[in-house]
């Protein structure tokens, strides 16, 4: 075999079979990569037919949420309104019975609190913990014990924030 020779043809069989390994393993690298982006899309998509097709805010915020859990294949998601003053974020949309537990309490997060949310909704600017015991200021829920990560985005209008 070329490959086990220790002469220059071995050596060259060696390197390209390297190579080749190496440009396999990036070449599914970025297959998964695209197909994530894909997915990404998808989801954006349906999301916005979900906007044209659902004239009732609180069915669309239900659906959004849904869509995003299932499709990203996250154990939580939620959507924060700020209140009236601007002062709170108030939880309008929930996944699963938590979700439903934290509606049905008025869960709240201040603007500018400790917390993702509030972080967000402060400075008008995505968050993403991705290790939120390493976080300061990630909200430790405990009815979420789960929670490894965190990401938030704000909704915004023209530029002022609406959760």
């Amino acid at each position: 075999m070329p490959d086990a020779s220790q002469d220059e043809l071995g050596i060259l069989a060696r390197t390209f079979n390297r190579m080749a390994d190496d440009l396999s393993g990036m070449y599914r690298s970025l297959e998964a990569r695209v197909e994530e982006r894909t997915r990404q899309v998808r989801t954006a998509s349906e999301v916005a037919r979900a906007v044209i097709s659902t004239p009732n805010l609180e069915d669309l915020m239900r659906r959004a949420v849904e869509l995003i859990r299932d499709r990203f294949g996250y154990y939580h998601a939620a959507i924060f309104l700020l209140d009236d003053g601007g002062e709170n974020a108030v939880l309008r949309a929930a996944t699963g019975e938590v979700g439903a537990a934290l509606i049905a309490r008025g869960h709240t997060l201040g603007v500018g609190s400790t917390s993702i949310i509030g972080w967000v909704t402060s400075h008008n600017e995505p968050r993403v913990a991705s290790d939120v015991s390493r976080d300061p200021i990630h909200f430790k829920s405990e009815l979420l014990p789960g929670t490894r990560s965190e990401a938030a985005v704000p909704l915004q209008v023209g530029g002022r924030v609406l959760g």
